[in-house]
């Protein structure tokens, strides 16, 4: 592969996602709970998470599914079934793969990748069961350190990060709800990874004023501050029995 001088050559590299960390993920492996059966992970990468998981709970079927060719074959050593194709134009309905239904939903940094995450949403929570848990993780555009970023004029895009060369949608933790309760999904728990850029912790007993050499941000109260500081959220979600069984 010929040396890559600009971030955004990675968009046309072959193979660029083999650039993203080997990372079991073991922030959203811990908050697996239960006992899951059938597993199904979106963006399975190289299957490193779904070998986790499979760890943690041996009786675990996991089917991952991951778009490029190359870190599929990786992931095809860890998991039981891999599905190198693209998960908006596959057939579910005629795939084997796909013949049961999961009852957990693996979503990790995935949904800010697709052009349309909200029609993606929809179609897996066609193949879950009633009790179906979902874990995801989303980017947090709301971040102190990119508005801080942006006010100066940056928008730079990098390899990985929030600002993931690659990422076509952004998203807040509102916008995180709105999305998932859109399409039919109940949000259990909410989790946010602390970005070590930002300093400040968010304790204290009144709304506040935080002050940045660009600008200023009033009455910020302790969950504001939270989400400022946050690098992305982790969800817990299910889906209505109703919609679940639809």
């Amino acid at each position: 592969m010929d040396r890559i001088r600009f971030v955004w050559e990675l968009l046309s590299a072959k193979g660029d996602a083999a650039f993203y960390p080997d990372s079991a993920r073991p922030e959203l492996v811990n908050l697996v709970t239960g006992s899951p059966q059938r597993a199904l992970e979106i963006g399975c990468h190289k299957g490193a998470m779904g070998a986790a998981l499979k760890a943690k709970f041996p009786t675990l079927h996991y089917t991952g599914v991951e778009i490029n060719p190359e870190t599929a074959t990786i992931a095809a050593e860890r998991l039981d079934t891999v599905v190198s194709e693209d998960l908006h134009t596959l057939d579910t309905d005629a795939h084997p793969a796909f013949g049961q239904k999961f009852d957990m939903l693996l979503l990790a940094d995935v949904l800010e990748h697709l052009y349309d995450p909200w029609k993606m949403l929809l179609k897996t929570g066609s193949l879950l069961t009633p009790d179906a848990k979902v874990y995801a993780s989303v980017p947090n555009v709301r971040n102190y350190w990119l508005i801080s970023e942006l006010i100066k004029g940056n928008w730079t895009y990098q390899p990985a990060g929030l600002l993931d060369v690659t990422h076509i949608r952004f998203f807040t933790l509102r916008e995180c709800q709105r999305m998932f309760a859109e399409t039919g999904y109940i949000i259990e728990k909410v989790v946010s990874v602390r970005d070590p850029r930002v300093q400040f912790d968010g304790n204290f007993k009144q709304p506040v004023t935080l002050m940045d050499q660009w600008f200023a941000l009033h009455d910020v109260d302790p969950q504001i501050a939270t989400e400022l500081a946050t690098l992305q959220f982790l969800f817990v979600l299910s889906r209505p029995r109703a919609t679940a069984q639809a």
